[in-house]
């Protein structure tokens, strides 16, 4: 097993000349990006080591400029979105990258994205990163939902039929909001969080995203009359 997991790691080093392909407008190298990138994705599942590797070779930097290229190909931008989620996850080193790069940032400028796949992608990724137990990472996370633009597709999904979107969009917002200056929180009081919020709450305390819903309540109404 650790054989098969330092050939992993090899092989990531090999498949990363393919990702620059994603930065060509040649259609056979951009081709060459998304199976490069997809079998990265395949390699990281489980492997701390090749997260490692990706890391430190600097890997990380080439798959955040594929998620921030807003003609990239919606497939090869889904999985550069979910390397840097398998990445962070595994290894600290890619999760001190993935701040050190700003790529909560760019992930924000992609819940909005055309592609769904995308979209719902880069919202799923933003929640995990806050969720690792990183304190850099998260405050990280919640300053670039705050001023990226993603508070108002973060309000939309809490009106969800999907529970996990919901909770998943309650905790980002929780986050944001605890970071967030009184007109931001007047923004998202404007926006309609707060009734969005109250019916997670109505849904049982088995509810996924009841604590984040209360915790995100109870910071919008700190200060802003229209939200009590």
């Amino acid at each position: 097993e650790a054989q098969q997991r330092e050939r992993d790691a090899g092989a990531i080093d090999a498949l990363l000349p393919l990702l620059d392909g994603g930065f060509s407008t040649n259609l056979p190298a951009r081709a060459g990006a998304e199976a490069g990138a997809e079998a990265v994705c395949t390699l990281l599942r489980g492997s701390r080591l090749s997260a490692t590797s990706l890391g430190q070779a600097g890997g990380l930097q080439t798959v955040a400029g594929i998620i921030s290229q807003e003609d990239a190909p919606a497939k090869l931008t889904a999985a550069a979105i979910e390397t840097i989620s398998l990445a962070a996850g595994l290894d600290a080193f890619c999760r001190a990258e993935v701040v050190r790069l700003g790529v909560p940032s760019v992930l924000v400028t992609r819940v909005n994205d055309r592609s769904k796949r995308v979209a719902s992608l880069a919202a799923a990724t933003l929640g995990t990163l806050s969720a690792l137990g990183d304190e850099s990472l998260a405050r990280s996370v919640s300053a670039a939902v705050a001023t990226g633009g993603g508070l108002p597709r973060l309000v939309e999904q809490l009106g969800s039929d999907d529970w996990t979107v919901r909770s998943r969009a309650a905790t980002l917002l929780d986050g944001a909001v605890m970071r967030a200056d009184a007109d931001t929180r007047r923004s998202l009081v404007e926006m309609g969080a707060i009734p969005k919020l109250v019916c997670i709450l109505r849904g049982g305390p088995q509810a996924e995203g009841l604590e984040a819903a209360l915790g995100a309540i109870e910071a919008l109404s700190d200060g802003i009359p229209e939200a009590q």
